[in-house]
């Protein structure tokens, strides 16, 4: 075996994590936040809903500005209608 060989195989054995009594390696995962500030979700949601209108249609010929006009009273609809009640 080349000295390369053996230092990256040494250092490879000599800094392994210990896994502690259960022998596993915990990971902590946790979800990120939603970075998008309302605003922003809200204009992402009318431009998919529209692409999907466009889709829906072949891309054939078809107003865009209609297709988000629609898009986003579709979206400001659910928005209203799913959003929390304060009690």
């Amino acid at each position: 075996m080349s000295e390369v060989g053996k230092t990256a195989k040494a250092a490879t054995k000599a800094k392994q994590p210990s896994r502690g009594k259960g022998g596993a390696k915990k990971h902590k995962t946790r979800a990120k936040p939603l970075k998008a500030t309302s605003a922003q979700l809200r204009e992402r949601m009318i431009s998919e809903a529209a692409y999907f209108k466009a889709e829906n249609r072949g891309f054939a010929a078809g107003d865009p500005a209609q297709d988000w006009l629609e898009a986003e009273a579709e979206v400001d609809a659910n928005l209203i209608r799913t959003k929390p009640s304060k009690s």
